[in-house]
C-alpha cells in the first residue's frame, strides 16, 4: 500500500489560550503520538473526519486553506488570519479571531460532504 492510499484523517484543533485553530492531516494509526502531543500542549480536538485514502484528506485540505485564504483577504489589514506562516508546525493554524469555531467546522463539513 503507498502512503497516498493510507486511511487517513483531517482534524481541527483549537487552543482557547492562544486563541488559535489548527487543521491538519495524520495516517490512521501512525500519528496518535502527534495529536496526543499538541493535546497535552493545551490543544483540544473538535472533530476528525475520515477517508480510506490520504490523496482525499490531502485534497480536504488544500480547498480549506483556499477557502480561508479568499476569506481572510477581506478582512481588515490589522486582523491576523493564517498563523505562523514560516514554521511548518504553526503554518496550518489560524487566528480564532478571523474565523469562529463554528464557522470552521461548518466550512470544513461542506468540503468533506462533497464527492471527490
Amino acid at each position: 500500500m503507498s502512503a497516498i492510499d493510507q486511511s487517513s484523517y483531517l482534524y481541527l484543533l483549537t487552543h482557547p489560550q492562544l486563541k488559535l485553530h489548527k487543521i491538519g492531516i495524520g495516517t490512521a494509526g501512525k500519528d496518535k503520538g502527534r495529536m496526543q502531543q499538541l493535546i497535552n500542549q493545551g490543544w483540544v480536538s473538535h472533530g476528525l473526519w475520515h477517508d480510506s485514502e490520504k490523496r482525499i484528506t490531502f485534497k480536504w485540505e488544500k480547498e480549506i486553506f483556499k477557502q480561508l485564504q479568499l476569506r481572510f483577504s477581506k478582512l481588515a489589514p490589522d486582523t491576523p488570519g493564517f498563523v505562523g506562516k514560516s514554521d511548518r508546525h504553526w503554518f496550518e493554524a489560524v487566528s480564532a479571531q478571523a474565523i469562529s469555531l463554528s464557522e470552521l467546522e461548518q466550512l470544513i463539513s461542506k468540503i468533506v460532504r462533497k464527492k471527490p
